[in-house]
């Protein structure tokens, strides 16, 4: 027992700071964890792609889904049943580069390089073309000014349309069974948009319209939907020049009957987790169904899976109200670069995870078996707490050196004393160590603002934070070293004992507090 005595001025003051590593920890752990909303899952890793090209998705003969995306080994398969879980995988052998594109459906397997689409059993040509637009049953495709429809199972190619010049662009909407094409020509007098849709292998004009940007602004990129006679039209645009000389991006959306022209409103979306705006808003995907019109895309926002960092990239669905107002919801949380989401159905999206040279290809859903299956423990998310813990801890200690203005006063005391003709120092008198401590603590807590700064108490979890924590923890960090010592009763001197008090003290407050001061 008085071995232990003996040891414990050291493990003491050991135990309490694993405890408070522990922790940290723990609230890393649970920071990192924390689910994109209440009805939604965690990410489940699908595979590792090759490049942030959106995968192909599709349904199999027997209503399963397949999602296929390239990778350095070939074309990647995944089978998923109405849970979203993967229940079987396949690879195909094709060439790899990083623009490879493909279109996997039964047995029928294509691939683009960029320049031209293969067969991907036979690695035959099948055509040429500058631009792949893998669908659910068909593939479109441009070769120079012409757009082609192309049947997979038969390779056979059909003519849609022809576009006027280089500088019209067109993009493509799926809707259940129904393709729509949409054209964009942009000149002087403004933006025309011409609709197409598809019948089988020709496309009929159903609508066309035109309207203006703002003159400080240019039309970045456009999403369009049809429903029911009714066109929508998502604008990105990009300001010229900004007050504040950086790059500053617009959103418009408009809802109107095909025979009139949009009606565009400035829209905003709003960041879910810290009730400000998202920034960097990018890579849309639009979808109409039942009246509604949703919005799928990547944004800048609050997230705390980081280090230090308390933002990142992820994803986000916006639903158009009726009045033209999105209401936003987060549908991922990592700590990394998230981009190129894809809606799967109304359940589930996948989207590309982006670290370093790795891309992940993940996928949530709101099913509750992926729910419960994100929601077991994990190596990457032990990895990801224990890292962001490590990265806490290595600033901690700038707490010793904010902190000197506390434990100068004792040590100029101590000074004091040691040169003084009384001799209380030299035989050792308690009084001079309570008083030593006393000292240290009143400058602890008049100048306790030199760590317990708001910015810092902002940051730091309830319980370290409530109204008055700064002092009740001072004491109470002085009440356990001074147990500490009680117990142990070494025979040390008083400047040791004090210093000992104060070295311990302040290390209490360095892990406690310290991985919050920056």
């Amino acid at each position: 027992m008085a071995r232990f005595k003996e040891s414990w001025i050291w493990i003491g003051p050991l135990l309490i700071v694993l405890v408070g590593v522990f922790i940290l920890f723990i609230e890393n752990y649970q920071e990192v964890t924390v689910p994109p909303n209440e009805e939604w899952s965690r990410e489940i890793e699908l595979g590792i792609a090759s490049s942030n090209i959106e995968p192909h998705i599709t349904k199999t003969d027997n209503e399963k889904l397949s999602i296929s995306y390239a990778t350095r080994e070939g074309v990647r398969q995944k089978i998923l049943n109405d849970t979203h879980q993967v229940i079987a995988e396949h690879t195909y052998d094709i060439p790899y580069n990083k623009w490879t594109e493909t279109y996997v459906k039964n047995d029928h397997i294509l691939y683009f390089d960029y320049y031209t689409i293969y067969d991907g059993k036979t690695k035959e040509k099948v055509t040429d073309a500058s631009r792949f637009i893998p669908l659910k049953n068909n593939i479109i495709y441009q070769q120079g000014p012409d757009i082609f429809i192309m049947n997979p199972a038969t390779k056979a190619s059909s003519s849609l349309l022809t576009l006027a010049s280089d500088k019209v662009e067109f993009s493509v909407y799926e809707s259940n069974s129904q393709i729509y094409l949409m054209t964009q020509q942009t000149d002087t007098s403004g933006i025309d948009l011409t609709f197409y849709q598809v019948k089988d292998t020709t496309v009929a004009k159903i609508a066309e319209t035109q309207f203006k940007t703002k003159p400080s602004e240019v039309a970045e990129a456009i999403q369009f939907t049809i429903e029911d006679q009714e066109y929508s039209l998502f604008l990105q645009t990009f300001q010229k020049q900004s007050m504040s000389g950086k790059p500053v991006s617009h959103y418009y959306y408009s809802k109107q009957p095909l025979n009139e022209k949009p009606r565009l409103e400035a829209v905003t979306f709003s960041d879910p987790a810290a009730h400000q705006p998202l920034t960097e808003v990018s890579d849309f995907e639009m979808k109409s169904g039942n009246g509604q019109t949703t919005l799928l895309f990547k944004g800048y926002g609050f997230t705390k899976t980081g280090y230090r960092e308390e933002g990142q990239f992820n994803i986000y669905e916006a639903r158009i109200n009726q009045q033209g107002e999105p209401i936003t919801t987060r549908l991922s949380n990592t700590p990394n670069s998230s981009a190129n989401p894809e809606r799967i159905n109304e359940d589930a999206i996948v989207w590309v995870d982006e670290q370093g040279d790795t891309k992940r290809l993940l996928l949530a859903s709101s099913h509750p078996e992926i729910i419960e299956q994100s929601q077991q423990i994990s190596g990457d998310y032990l990895l990801g707490a224990l890292g962001k813990t490590l990265g806490m801890l290595s600033y901690s200690f700038f707490a010793i050196i904010v902190g000197i203005i506390w434990y100068i006063w004792p040590l100029l005391f101590i000074t004091v004393m040691m040169f003084s003709s009384n001799k209380a120092y030299d035989r050792d008198r308690e009084w001079i160590f309570f008083l030593g401590a006393g000292i240290y603590l009143g400058a602890a807590i008049v100048f306790k603002d030199s760590i317990y700064t708001p910015s810092l108490l902002s940051r730091t979890p309830e319980y370290l934070s409530f109204t008055g924590s700064s002092i009740v923890y001072t004491l109470v960090f002085a009440l356990i070293t001074y147990v500490i010592m009680h117990i142990s009763r070494r025979d040390w001197s008083i400047t040791v004992r004090l210093s000992y008090f104060v070295g311990v003290h302040i290390l209490f407050v360095t892990i406690f507090f310290g991985p919050y001061l920056i």
